[in-house]
């Protein structure tokens, strides 16, 4: 099994400056001492300014039904070695003469119907212990502020003395600390860390990185189809076939003994439907059935994924297309603009109710801020109401949402109410989704709603409509779609949408995070540390329709900068790269053999000899995908140098349409070929050819970056990159 170790972090989530501080007033083996404090002034400052009170426009709040809406704060912790147990010590509190407070009313869900929920909170509050991987912690939660509604006075607790004691002593002597670790967590969220010696979140090289692809009998060419390209990419991937009618809890079993053989698997894909390979239920919660993907990659007693799970539903031919779409979309190189083009389609509801106090729409206007700033081209906007901008008065047309899935965007964010087969705002449905002609420009579509995944229900949704293709021929649809299988709290998941807009609009060019698996569910855990118990709903039941591993498209796709060449004699592939964080599969018959993440300038691999006809992928997200089969020369330690040196290819770049590419500087050339970057083979003309220099030319060239092969009359030979304009 694993190690784990146990984290206590702190992420606070204020929008009125540093009012607040948690400092360490002493410490010992079994215990330590905090003091949470928060500046009147400030406080006062802001009351000044309110007639009615409404503590969300300036500080996360939760919402309870028929209760004043207060401030909360949530601090996480890391521990090596203890779980924790608390008291307040001291506490100092300062009265605020108020004309009235803002009253929950209710906590809505996101469906056609809706229920409320009323929850109970103290002044403080410790979640369980949670672990992710091996990052072990629990939440400190802190309501400082209480509304005494006989004297109409508002109480801060301005100075609380809180006493955490550890349920075992730490033996050793331990540091106690604020830091950033490396955690799917905002900057602004820090960690209050017991370290009894260093110890790091366990990160997967991305180069190592693995894929379980779980199916039945049925399923299992289309595994094949999946895990070929995977495989080439630089994933390996292994496979779980499920017989005999297996259980959600024999399953996970199953997963358990392969990550315990397998400390790199990242991510897990379910190609089946609900009667193949059923979801786990956490029953029936508030009259809804609490359907699970989620819980299929949470290994220890949490809500906290150690895997990031993806699912593909339909008929075998169904799964098929949706893999082959899925293969495309990574594989090839698109043309035009639609890469950095978006929709946001939005209720008029929530004002005051949803994350940091948002409505729906104002959310999404804040999105596509986000987007623009980015260098999204365009953000369409569809939101109920009048709202000024790029949104039409009233409420969407469909047809113009249609009009703009079928012209091509990247990205679709729908915030509002839903069900099975609908989203409400716009009444998109299934039958609109299985009739688009998006043709190869497919969206990553994340929807804020309710019952949009409700796969279990045998009767489709707009999900698996999204995941559909029109047909064999034509990939249409969506690349992936996060739907809810139950109806979904309002505030938490709006959270999470945020956090996946700031991953995607990250300039963070170290921690990129670029699959929709990591997208995906590193926001989820985000939503769960600032939510706590209120977002478990959330992480269990919103289900990731789609292959996890895939690599998002969220700008044009730019040449990669790439040439390479294979010393025989040393075993060496060098490769030269003008880019970080390249990736570089090797693989044999669709066998993964090995991975790299290049990075700029010469990179040196060693090959082994056993090895021949070793093809090459080389990706990196938003830039094309380049494929070619490794040419191994038969030389000597310095002539494939010489060779290159002597070679003069011009002019390059080239334009075909007027110019001819000359090579000068190879004896007795016996052989040419122009590759592209998917490793075809294209028609070339040799126009003129003496000792030493030979011009070609070649037509209906698109603009991009090809790969021109020499060979000479004794079978050496090299690849050199040409950019046609």
């Amino acid at each position: 099994m694993h190690k784990l170790f146990l984290i206590f972090i702190c992420v606070v989530n204020v929008k009125y400056g540093n009012c607040q501080q948690f400092n360490l007033l002493n410490k010992k083996k079994s215990s330590i001492t905090l003091e949470f404090t928060i500046d009147t002034n400030q406080v006062k400052q802001f009351l000044n300014n309110e007639k009615t009170v409404d503590f969300s426009k300036k500080f996360y709040c939760l919402n309870q039904l028929n209760k004043p809406i207060l401030p909360i704060f949530n601090y996480t912790f890391q521990l090596s070695d203890s779980t924790l147990r608390y008291n307040i010590q001291n506490s100092e509190k300062t009265k605020f003469k108020i004309n009235a407070i803002r009253i929950g009313e209710k906590s809505k869900k996101r469906g056609i119907s809706s229920s409320s929920i009323s929850t109970k909170f103290d002044l403080i509050n410790l979640s369980d212990p949670f672990v992710y991987r091996n990052f072990i912690g629990q939440n400190l939660q802190i309501i400082p502020f209480q509304f005494d509604s006989l004297n109409n006075e508002l109480i801060c607790f301005n100075k609380i003395q809180i006493h955490i004691q550890f349920e075992k002593e730490l033996n050793i002597s331990y540091d106690f600390s604020i830091e950033t670790p490396t955690l799917p967590l905002s900057k602004k969220d820090h960690f209050y860390s017991f370290k009894n010696f260093e110890r790091k979140l366990k990160s997967i090289n991305p180069t190592k990185a693995e894929l379980l692809i779980i199916h039945n009998k049925s399923n299992e060419n289309n595994a094949i189809i999946l895990a070929n390209w995977k495989n080439q990419k630089g994933i390996k991937t292994n496979f779980l076939k499920i017989e005999n009618n297996l259980n959600p809890d024999e399953i996970k079993t199953k997963i358990i003994d392969f990550y315990s053989l397998t400390p790199n698997l990242k991510y897990i894909v379910i190609l089946g439907n609900q009667n193949e390979i059923p979801a786990y239920s956490y029953g029936i919660i508030d009259g809804d059935n609490y359907y699970s993907d989620s819980y299929f990659g949470q290994l220890t007693n949490d809500f906290f994924p150690e895997l990031f799970v993806g699912r593909i539903t339909g008929t075998t031919n169904e799964i098929k297309s949706s893999i082959n779409k899925s293969i495309y979309y990574e594989k090839n190189n698109f043309e035009g603009e639609w890469m950095n083009k978006s929709i946001g389609i939005a209720s008029n509801e929530g004002i005051g109710e949803g994350d940091n106090g948002e409505a729906d729409w104002q959310h999404l206007r804040n999105i596509k801020t986000k987007l623009t700033e980015f260098g999204y081209s365009d953000v369409f906007e569809f939101y109920d109401g009048d709202h000024g901008g790029s949104d039409s008065p009233g409420s969407p047309n469909k047809s113009d949402v249609i009009k703009a899935l079928n012209d091509g965007v990247s990205l679709l964010n729908y915030t509002g109410h839903g069900d099975d087969n609908l989203m409400l705002t716009s009444q998109l449905s299934s039958s609109d989704v299985l009739n688009l002609n998006n043709n190869n420009k497919n969206p990553f579509v994340v929807s804020v709603a309710c019952d949009n995944g409700k796969f279990t229900n045998d009767q489709g949704t707009i999900a698996e409509s999204f995941l559909k293709c029109k047909d064999s021929l034509n990939y249409t649809g969506s690349i992936a779609f996060c739907g809810s299988s139950i109806l979904m709290d309002w505030a938490p998941p709006m959270l999470t949408q945020d956090e996946i807009i700031n991953s995607i609009t990250s300039k963070d060019t170290l921690n990129t995070v670029s699959s929709v698996g990591e997208l995906f569910y590193e926001s989820q855990i985000k939503m769960l540390n600032k939510y706590n118990s209120l977002g478990n709903g959330v992480m269990q039941t919103w289900i990731l329709f789609g292959d996890p591993s895939i690599d998002l498209k969220t700008k044009i796709p730019e040449n990669l900068d790439i040439s390479y060449e294979y010393n025989n004699l040393k075993n060496e592939l060098i490769v030269t790269s003008r880019h970080d964080k390249v990736m570089l599969g090797l693989s044999k018959n669709n066998q993964y053999i090995e991975s790299f993440l290049l990075n700029k300038g010469e990179n040196t691999i060693f090959i082994d000899p056993n090895n021949d006809s070793l093809l090459l992928t080389f990706t990196k997200p938003n830039y094309k995908t380049f494929q070619d089969t490794l040419l191994k020369t038969k030389t000597s330690s310095n002539s494939s140098t010489t060779l290159l040196n002597n070679i003069q290819i011009y002019p390059n770049p080239i334009d075909f349409s007027n110019s001819e590419l000359t090579i000068d500087g190879v004896d007795q050339c016996l052989e040419i070929k122009l590759i592209d970057l998917l490793g075809k083979e294209l028609n070339i003309e040799t126009i003129k050819k003496e000792f030493g220099k030979i011009i070609i030319k070649s037509e209906n060239l698109k603009s991009g970056m090809y790969l021109l092969k020499i060979f000479d009359n004794k079978n050496q030979g090299f690849v050199k990159r040409i950019i046609v304009k």
